[in-house]
């Protein structure tokens, strides 16, 4: 991170996107878990009610066409693959358009840190580090208290509301606003801890 910080290296600053992109991932892993179980029930039963309707299109075109029992469930097999192939790329976008999120905050925080270490702060002395650490404190008390803070932790808490609200759509691209809408509610709830590693480190 330091040569990161320092030389804004291109493989340095990959290192560090995917050192930290892992490391976000692993901390939200148990708040995001009930958030990618409810998405991928409400695509299933979603899916499944497709395919109840697509059953009956098949019923009706079985009168017209009389298949062997194995034809049948070739094809039932194949809609089974299909619906669990894309009910896959569907979660798959959802939590990687909310790890996006974190990926690029990191790169954002690792640029500016670069920029202010290296350009802005370095003729100061400590004093004037622990004056710039105190109001980063004194910010990141400040926004716990805050009404956007309570209505992003009120999304990233309980899954239904924020599907109720968020619910966007059956298309991938609806899939990746929601993952980016999570990404970003989760980002209001914790962006004050970044400035607390700032400044107690």
């Amino acid at each position: 991170m330091m040569a990161a910080m320092m030389t804004l290296n291109p493989i340095a600053v990959t290192m560090f996107t995917i050192s930290w992109t892992i490391g976000m991932a692993a901390m939200m892993f148990p708040a995001i878990i009930p958030m990618v179980l409810l998405y991928n029930h409400l695509i299933s039963n979603d899916h499944n009610n497709n395919n109840k309707n697509d059953n009956l299109w098949l019923v009706s075109k079985f009168n017209q066409h009389t298949d062997n029992s194995e034809e049948k469930e070739n094809k039932q097999h194949v809609r089974s693959l299909a619906l669990l192939f894309k009910r896959t790329i569907k979660t798959l976008g959802f939590v990687g358009t909310y790890l996006s999120v974190w990926a690029l905050t990191g790169v954002i925080l690792l640029v500016f840190g670069s920029i202010i270490m290296n350009k802005l702060l370095v003729r100061y002395s400590a004093q004037d580090f622990a004056i710039v650490a105190g109001i980063l404190l004194i910010v990141s008390g400040i926004y716990q208290f805050s009404p956007l803070k309570e209505r992003c932790l009120g999304y990233c808490e309980s899954p239904l509301p924020f599907f109720m609200k968020r619910w966007k759509g059956k298309q991938l691209k609806d899939v990746l606003k929601m993952g980016l809408y999570h990404g970003m509610y989760r980002l209001g709830c914790c962006w004050p801890y970044f400035l607390l590693v700032i400044a107690l480190g």
